[in-house]
Order: C-alpha cells, then sequence, then structure tokens
C-alpha cells in the first residue's frame, strides 16, 4: 500500500457522506466532515435538508454498501425500529395505470423517515 495522504474533505455529512468517509479512511491519515448544519439537534428534520420528514428508503446496492461499510449504522436504524423490505414482495409499484406484479427478489431495502436516520446515533 502506497503512503497515505494527510488529509481528505467531504464536504456533506449525509450517510453517502459518511460511506465515502469510511472508504477514505485508509487511504488517508485524517478524513473531515464538513456540513452546513450541526448534526447533534435531535432528530428533527434539518432545514437544509428538503422533505426531510418523508419516508426514505436505501434501495438494495446502497443496502448493500451499508452492510458492507458501515454496518453498525445499519444495525442500529434496524434496531430502532426501521424496516428492512424484499424490493419486489413488499412495495407495490404502479405505472402507466396499473400496479405491477409483486414476486420475491431476494433484493433488500431499508426504509425510514430521514429525521429518524439522523437522530445522531453512531454519528449519522
Amino acid at each position: 500500500m502506497k503512503h497515505k495522504q494527510d488529509r481528505a474533505v467531504i464536504l456533506g455529512a449525509s450517510v453517502t457522506g459518511l460511506l465515502a468517509g469510511k472508504v477514505l479512511a485508509d487511504f488517508f491519515d485524517e478524513v473531515i466532515l464538513l456540513d452546513k448544519e450541526r448534526l447533534d439537534q435531535g432528530s428533527a428534520p434539518r432545514k437544509a435538508v428538503p422533505k426531510g420528514n418523508h419516508v426514505h428508503a436505501a434501495l438494495p446496492p446502497f443496502y448493500s454498501a451499508l452492510k458492507r461499510f458501515l454496518p453498525e449504522v445499519l444495525d442500529d436504524l434496524i434496531d430502532g425500529g426501521a424496516q428492512v423490505f424484499d424490493a419486489g414482495r413488499d412495495w407495490k409499484f404502479h405505472a402507466y395505470g396499473n400496479f405491477l406484479a409483486s414476486a420475491e427478489t431476494g433484493q433488500k431495502l431499508i426504509g425510514s423517515t430521514r429525521p429518524f436516520a439522523g437522530d445522531g446515533r453512531r454519528g449519522v
């Protein structure tokens, strides 16, 4: 492995920013996450996050990335009540006036409100 670089800076401490920080930590001595809002203000929706109080779902590739790089965050979400779904069986998709057929896919999603996911546990 090459010598680590001094510092990486990530703008935005979203879950995506946290994942980027986790990956970059292997290549940099210091990883700094900058966000325009304080993240330790509880579970109220953040002003800078439009639609922050809506339900959000991490689609299968993102669920897999969380499981691989930040399993403690995924565990905290599930322990706190976030729901894990099968992408094809547990969601209803509506297209062109009809509901699409449901079938088990084995592809996992996780759903929660954004304030729940960002309530300060484990730095999320």
